[in-house]
């Protein structure tokens, strides 16, 4: 069973950016599950993409806006976002502070991505398993 430590929580390093920080994929031998936490810089939006499994989000703080083909919901920490399979969808911070989120997939996401990085936003990756030594 690995144990990943302190693997989460990593903050973009400018403005209008986020960060992906992987704690579980594929590249961990023994894990099939994909688990990421986004952390998105106030004004940053993930644009529009969709996966080819459902999505689970766990908002842990901030305030967001998730878009999809039906409309825009807000959301804040504390809420869980399920995003059915091959539904497209963005999602933007509109609060002051970082959002910050658990993704939860549970097989390889197999994400499509329908629309490049806005411009002037950058997204940056720490992966956990990079790091992580079996036992």
């Amino acid at each position: 069973m690995p144990i990943l430590r302190q693997v989460m929580g990593k903050v973009p390093s400018v403005p209008k950016s986020r960060t992906r920080n992987f704690i579980a994929n594929r590249t961990l031998e023994t894990v099939q599950s994909d688990v990421h936490e986004n952390v998105l810089s106030p004004g940053a939006t993930i644009p529009w993409h969709l996966h080819g499994t459902e999505e689970v989000i766990v908002v842990l703080d901030g305030q967001g806006e998730c878009l999809t083909d039906a409309g825009v919901e807000a959301y804040r920490g504390g809420d869980v976002i399920i995003v059915p399979a091959r539904t497209r969808h963005s999602l933007r911070n509109v609060g002051t502070g970082f959002l910050r989120q658990l993704c939860i997939f549970p097989d390889d996401p197999k994400t499509e991505r329908l629309e490049a990085e806005y411009p002037g936003q950058t997204a940056e990756t720490y992966n956990a398993s990079d790091s992580f030594e079996a036992r």
